[in-house]
């Protein structure tokens, strides 16, 4: 074989001398495919052939064992008012095996607010998978303060790997939703100011029924509150009296 070497190959011995043969795995052995070797090394007398012998040589060659790697290294880091939206809604996280040998694989959490796209799964060497943590819908109805979970990411192969990332949740007041500025134009449409939340999209509905359940109102103008204060008009009503209400999207 090739991946073996020898401190020396010849050489003579007087009566009662010795001398040591260091027999060495070299560097020819790196590109060895996972697999077992074998090998003999003899030991010849050329003088007069006395004591000749062999020694066998093994090599045990196994793939890596699996390395897992996740990626961002960021934890997710979510806000918004009580009863959501929140944002980011989640996080995508690159589940990557750097190793040779499959590897399996598990994610947990905790908190019932978060969701996982997977909990487990195998990881062929140089293979990859993605994760998704999200913020799931029972967080629309947590009180309002901060949360925090860890997500555990484990090898259960070897171990190599095992991480975590953090995830906080910022649940805050919703700021009221108002209309202001009431007027009646000469037109006879009606003039109103809606403050609100910048960048939500409300709807306005009107009913002449102030009692009315809000399902049976109807809806008169979609409008987005792009910088927290919009003036809107609304044609004159066909009945009176009327009434407006904002519904947030």
């Amino acid at each position: 074989n090739n991946w073996s070497s020898f401190s020396a190959t010849n050489g003579w011995l007087a009566g009662g001398a010795r001398t040591n043969i260091t027999a060495s795995i070299n560097t020819n052995a790196n590109t060895l495919a996972a697999s077992s070797y074998l090998g003999t090394i003899g030991f010849l007398n050329q003088s007069n052939g006395l004591g000749n012998t062999t020694r066998s040589v093994s090599l045990s060659v196994v793939l890596p064992p699996g390395n897992l790697g996740v990626s961002p290294l960021a934890g997710l880091a979510s806000s918004g008012y009580a009863g959501g939206p929140f944002s980011p809604p989640g996080i995508i996280y690159a589940l990557t095996n750097s190793g040779g040998s499959n590897l399996s694989w598990t994610v947990t959490k905790t908190a019932n607010w978060l969701s996982l796209s997977g909990n487990s799964g195998t990881l062929a060497g140089g293979a990859s998978t993605n994760v998704q943590v999200s913020i799931s819908t029972n967080a629309n109805g947590l009180a309002v303060g901060n949360y925090t979970d860890t997500v555990d990411f484990t090898n259960l192969s070897s171990g190599l790997g095992n991480t975590n990332r953090s995830v906080s949740l910022s649940v805050t007041v919703h700021p009221p939703v108002l209309f202001s500025g009431f007027r009646l134009l000469t037109n006879g449409a009606v003039g109103l100011t809606l403050q609100g939340v910048t960048g939500r999209v409300y709807s306005i509905v009107a009913s002449t029924n102030l009692l009315n359940p809000l399902t049976t109102w109807t809806e008169v103008l979609r409008l987005t509150n792009t910088t927290g204060q919009t003036v809107f008009t609304n044609p004159p009503p066909s009945s009176s009296p009327q009434y407006y209400r904002a519904k947030e999207l």
